[in-house]
């Protein structure tokens, strides 16, 4: 199996300039490497859709660029259910698909995953599930998590609960990453999605990962946080 220089990130995808220009530094570096066969996208299923986990696994709106043997192989290892592919609608999803076409193919294939906030059950097994069916395919798979970090914050603490969660995801420590975000209530929208591409990184033999950048955004009255974590 051919590696890819990036295996793994955890990207933004609100609508702010910012966010969108640290999404195209992620699409630049990944168009400068080995192309993905397939890139596995997960995303909080913020309109709580499914409630939990779920893979986009039977046709819909994905048909010809679903990838449905990784799909299938990722559900069966990590019991993650297949659903309709014509539910996973959620902007967050949506807009990295169109990222993945623009940036690096549109004969791409995508596997749409859909995260809640935190389930601490299939975090781990979704994560080593993709990277088993990876191995035993030998497709190039790239892992993408998206979540938008601090959300709205005005307590002047953001920025300091964003960068203590990064370092235990850049330590591959998604366990004490999830611990805390109970622990501190982060307002993360993605942290189950983040937890799982860790758990992906760590099995495929990633060993540390890599701080892109952080933005500390003001809007109005109150702060959003961005970053890339590439892995």
């Amino acid at each position: 199996m051919v590696v890819l220089d990036v295996v793994a990130a955890i990207l933004p995808h609100s609508r702010s300039e910012i966010a969108r220009r640290i999404n195209e530094m992620f699409y630049a570096r990944v168009l400068s490497s080995t192309v993905p066969h397939t890139v596995v996208i997960i995303a909080p299923d913020h309109d709580a859709v499914l409630g939990d986990y779920g893979i986009a696994g039977l046709g819909g709106d994905w048909f010809e660029r679903l990838d449905t043997e990784l799909a299938t192989c990722i559900s069966s290892a990590s019991e993650v259910g297949l659903a309709p592919s014509s539910l996973f609608s959620d902007y967050s999803l949506l807009y990295h698909a169109k990222m993945v076409k623009k940036y690096i193919s549109p004969n791409t294939l995508i596997v749409p995953v859909y995260a809640p906030y935190v389930s601490r059950y299939y975090e781990e097994r979704l994560g080593r599930a993709i990277a088993r069916c990876a191995i035993s395919s030998g497709k190039r798979v790239l892992v993408i998590a998206t979540t938008d970090m601090t959300h709205y914050d005005d307590s002047g603490r953001g920025a300091k609960n964003d960068i203590d969660a990064i370092e235990m995801l850049l330590e591959l420590e998604p366990e004490e990453f999830l611990d805390s975000v109970e622990e501190n209530n982060l307002s993360w929208c993605g942290p189950a999605a983040a937890a799982s591409a860790t758990y992906y990184a760590k099995e495929i033999g990633a060993r540390r990962g890599e701080l892109g950048t952080y933005v500390y955004e003001k809007i109005g009255d109150t702060y959003n946080g961005y970053g890339i974590i590439y892995f």
